[in-house]
């Protein structure tokens, strides 16, 4: 089987344990290992669909 460990990260010390911890299992296990990153757009503004700005 080709199994996949997956483990979400936000940059917070927290995140990053579970990263190492992830990777750890999946080292143990075999497995290939997914890490997605979650970003908090609010304090940077970015908006979810782009805006018509000036041409």
């Amino acid at each position: 089987m080709n199994h996949v460990v997956v483990v979400g990260a936000d940059g917070s010390d927290a995140a990053t344990a579970a990263v190492e911890r992830a990777a750890n299992g999946a080292a143990r296990a075999g497995a290939r290992l997914r890490i997605v990153h979650a970003v908090d757009r609010t304090p940077y503004e970015i908006a979810t669909f782009a805006t018509p700005g000036p041409e």
